[in-house]
């Protein structure tokens, strides 16, 4: 080969070689949820646990000494009131002093002697205090209770009930550690990672 043939030589031709387009793939989209008795808020479950709130009962002085609902001044006593429980409706009148009680008064008499004279058709026939009664009863009809404003209770544990001047307790409304006071409700907000789908 002379000196003029090998400058006109052809060289190769080199193909470009493009990368093959390889398609984006599109990011999943998470969704997100929560165990039933939860509510989903963004990324987060949330619960409310509700209960009712414990009372608390005070007493301020002179009515020191709390009784159910109540504050009673146990420096201002008065006996405890008798009476008869009711029975079918009818009047009644009760033994002073002693657990009896006399029930459906028929009429007036001047003995027991003269009541059974009167009612001859009716047993058991009772007299008591110039009247005529039918029935009589003992003390499981006793009823014993304190007048408006006074509330029974025992000066010691072995004493008689007697009745103290009473006013409402102050109620206030206590939660436990982790829970707010709502009203006469407490409040725990559960919040916890919600789960993925």
């Amino acid at each position: 080969m002379t000196f003029e043939e090998e400058d006109f030589r052809e060289e190769p031709v080199i193909e470009e070689v493009k990368p093959k387009h390889v398609p984006k793939e599109e990011p999943k989209e998470v969704v997100y949820y929560c165990e039933d008795g939860y509510k989903l808020e963004g990324t987060k479950c949330t619960k409310t646990i509700s209960k009712t709130a414990e009372i608390v009962k005070s007493c301020s002085s002179p009515y020191n000494l709390a009784v159910g609902n109540k504050c009673v001044n146990i420096n201002d006593k008065k006996p405890l009131v008798r009476a008869c429980k009711e029975y079918n409706g009818y009047d009644w009148d009760i033994v002073p002093n002693a657990p009896v009680c006399y029930y459906n008064k028929m009429s007036y008499g001047n003995s027991l002697e003269d009541c059974r004279r009167q009612h001859p058709k009716a047993s058991g026939v009772r007299y008591y205090k110039g009247m005529c009664y039918l029935l009589q009863k003992g003390a499981d009809y006793v009823i014993y209770s304190c007048q408006a404003g006074y509330t029974s209770f025992r000066p010691t544990q072995t004493s008689n009930p007697v009745c103290g001047k009473s006013v409402d307790a102050k109620k206030t409304y206590s939660c436990e550690s982790g829970y707010r006071l709502a009203g006469k409700n407490c409040l725990k907000e559960i919040v916890v990672d919600a789960k993925k789908k």
